[in-house]
């Protein structure tokens, strides 16, 4: 059976400020004080979720643990239990609500994309050399899929 190495995307998160509205006219002519707490606060600025680091697919029933290091610079790096000298080098990127890791293998050169979710990290699809590989004949009995873990 053709080892399936997973490929993450990170999505990232973009925080937007909302428009300034004006201020009505104001019918008195006394004039008003700045919001003090507005004016202390600054801009409003939201981080970027990080999503590099290590993850881990295990299917114990298998014997088959996959390994990936996203890196900070959109690289990443993976290890097959399987497969072992055959590592997966590539990269990564965030798509809506997945973590899409596209790369090739060392040895055999095979393209392997994996998709899986930013937040629970569910694996939504596996595509080796352009062939979607089916997920569901790869789950362990009693589990509702298969799920990468961060470390």
């Amino acid at each position: 059976m053709r080892q399936l190495i997973v490929t993450i995307v990170a999505v990232v998160l973009v925080g937007c400020g909302e428009p300034q509205q004006t201020t009505p006219p104001q019918t008195d002519t006394k004039p008003t004080e700045p919001d003090t707490d507005v004016a202390k606060s600054g801009p409003s600025t939201v981080k970027d979720p990080d999503y590099s680091g290590k993850y881990t697919l295990s299917i114990a029933e298998r014997g088959m643990e996959l390994n990936f290091e996203l890196k900070p610079d959109g690289s990443f790096f993976g290890k097959s239990s399987m497969d072992q000298g055959d590592d997966l080098i590539g990269s990564w990127k965030v798509e809506g609500e997945l973590l899409v890791s596209e790369g090739s293998s060392e040895k055999s050169s095979q393209v392997i994309i994996v998709k899986f979710n930013k937040k629970t990290g569910k694996v939504e699809s596996m595509n080796v050399d352009g062939n979607e590989m089916p997920i569901k004949d790869q789950i362990p009995e009693g589990e509702d899929g298969l799920y990468f873990k961060k470390h």
